[in-house]
């Protein structure tokens, strides 16, 4: 839920919950515009897990974090924790199921599939 006020508020109060609507980090003040790695380094200070950070359908990342109009002073993120995750292949060999030369890069540190 977003509070409204004067638009000549420059910062912007920060709360992050969990899927389960539990409060993990904030409320906290910030500067606009604000950055997505801002919040992220602010969140890697008190949380020792990987995670995600969303905002609304958004994923946080590193362009400025455009929330609302400028009298919105408060906003509401989402944070989803990563567990130890594999990448699972199948299918025929023949039609590019067989995915044994790449599988040594899929092994750790896989971040997206495209």
């Amino acid at each position: 839920a977003a509070l409204h006020s004067r638009a000549t508020n420059m910062s912007l109060r920060a709360t992050v919950c969990n899927l389960a609507g539990e409060i993990v980090v904030g409320p906290s003040e910030f500067q606009r515009p604000v950055l997505g790695s801002q919040l992220r380094s602010w969140l890697r200070a008190v949380v020792s897990r990987h995670f995600r950070l969303a905002h609304g359908h958004h994923l946080v990342v590193e362009k400025p974090l455009h929330i609302g109009e400028l009298d919105e002073e408060e906003v509401l993120l989402n944070i989803v924790f990563l567990q130890n995750l594999c990448v699972v292949t199948w299918g025929f060999r023949h039609s590019g199921g067989d995915s044994s030369a790449v599988a040594h890069r899929l092994a750790a540190g896989v971040t997206s599939i495209t």
